[in-house]
This record gives structure tokens, C-alpha cells and sequence, in this order.
């Protein structure tokens, strides 16, 4: 980090600063004189380069597969020393596609990573991405690999709303998880919150979901869920019923 410069660091320190002034400005102990004061002390190219600086170092350090733990705490470490604000709007970053480090450190299974920017209470696990998931719904595809890896797993689901629905299609965590046969993640969710008897912009239920894919554990699992809803139709009025052959869970 301290490669990137003395300057950087002072642009994202009057960033910091600038939050803080608009949030004071919010509970009017400040004039917005004075936010504005904050906002043309400096170039504004020169806040582009530093954004795009940090953004750019912040992806490389935390997002990879392999991203080192200690490394990344330092950086860490490094943007709360100068001011918490700062570790907030960096750790929520996003590139291009609008995925933050929590987005790839867990599509990478990187739970490591993973705990240490839910442990700042600041990442916004609710963020979705362009093509409209959150982390939470990327758990689907997360691969667990000890018991460890699963609490980290619950407390990012306790972190933000496991009853989100993606931008695209309207599908859910738990929707995903049941497309994907996972039934770890399926029992994670349930007891996270997860509501079973949502629809996607279909109407489909994650029950009709799983019948469509075939996944009978889960069926069962689902199934025994109170409040299950086995009645429900999706929009072109295909009932679990109708979906779910005579012979599936006999």
C-alpha cells in the first residue's frame, strides 16, 4: 500500500473527510459551505486516478483465489488507521461488473478472506452485482471445506437479506441453492430465514425448482418445512403437482 504514494493516501483521506462532512451536514452541525469546501480542495482528476489506483490494488490484493489473509488484513489495518470511513468505501468497492471483494472471495470459496471483511461490520452484503446477485446468493456455488468455512457462510447470511431476489430473474438464494442440488447450502438458508414459498419473476417456487431439476433430497427437505406450500402455481399455471411425476418420492 504504501507504494501507491503519500498522495493517494491524502485524496482518500479528504474523501474520508468528505463523508464525514456530509454526514454531519445530515445532523446540521455543519454548513454545506463547508462540504463544499472539502469537495474543491483538490483536483478532481486527481480523485479519478487515486479511485481507480485503489480500486485497482485493493481487486488485486483481496479477490484472487489464493489472496493471502495477512496481506489483506494489512491493507486493511491500513485504510482503518486513516479513517474508518475509508475502510468502508474502499471494502465495498466495485469493479466494473459491480462486484465487490465479497463477491469473488466468495464465488473463489475463500472464506478466509471472507470473514475478515464481514468481521469489519461495514461490507454490504446486499450489493448485487450487474447481473444481479449479492454474495449471499453466490453461496450456491461456494464450496465448503471444513466447519469453519460454514460459519463463515451463516454469518454472512445473518449479515444481509437471504430473501433478496436477484435484478434479472427474480430468483432468490435459496432458489439458486436448489438449482444447483445444493443441499448444504439449502439448510444453511432455512435456517437463516429463508422463506420457501417465494416466487421468481416466473412464479416458481424454490419446491418447483427443485422438481424441475430433479434434486429429491431436496424435495423432502422443502417439503417438510412448515408453511411449504405444495399448491402454489407459477405464472403459466404449472402446479408443483403438474411438475412433480407420480413416482418422484414414492
Amino acid at each position: 500500500w504504501i507504494s501507491l504514494g503519500p498522495s493517494i493516501c491524502y485524496i482518500f483521506d479528504c474523501i474520508s473527510h468528505f463523508y464525514c462532512s456530509i454526514d454531519a451536514f445530515k445532523n446540521r452541525t455543519i454548513s454545506i459551505t463547508i462540504v463544499i469546501a472539502y469537495f474543491t480542495t483538490f483536483p478532481i482528476q486527481n480523485l479519478r486516478t487515486a479511485y481507480t489506483t485503489v480500486l485497482q490494488e485493493w481487486l488485486r490484493v483481496s479477490c484472487h483465489k489464493a489472496a493471502d489473509t495477512a496481506v489483506v488484513k494489512a491493507y486493511m489495518d491500513t485504510f482503518a488507521s486513516i479513517s474508518p470511513q475509508l475502510l468502508e468505501f474502499v471494502i465495498n468497492m466495485a469493479d466494473g461488473n459491480g462486484n465487490t471483494a465479497l463477491h469473488y472471495t466468495v464465488s473463489h470459496s475463500n472464506f478466509a478472506v471472507v470473514k475478515l471483511l464481514l468481521d469489519t461490520g461495514l461490507c454490504n452484503a446486499d450489493k448485487q452485482n450487474k447481473a444481479g446477485y449479492t454474495a449471499i446468493m453466490l453461496t450456491a456455488l461456494a464450496a465448503f471445506n471444513s466447519d469453519s468455512d460454514l460459519q463463515t457462510v451463516l454469518q454472512l447470511l445473518c449479515t444481509g437479506d437471504v430473501n433478496a431476489k436477484a435484478s434479472q430473474a427474480g430468483q432468490t438464494a435459496l432458489m439458486l441453492a436448489v438449482s444447483h442440488g445444493r443441499g448444504d447450502m439449502v439448510r444453511a438458508l432455512l435456517s437463516c430465514g429463508a422463506q420457501v414459498n417465494l416466487r421468481d419473476d416466473d412464479g416458481s417456487t424454490a419446491l418447483m425448482c427443485a422438481c424441475e431439476h430433479g434434486h429429491v433430497d431436496i424435495v423432502r427437505q422443502l417439503l417438510s418445512v412448515p408453511g411449504c406450500d405444495a399448491t402454489l402455481t407459477d405464472n403459466v399455471i404449472i402446479s408443483f403437482f403438474i411438475k412433480l411425476d407420480s413416482t418422484f418420492i414414492c
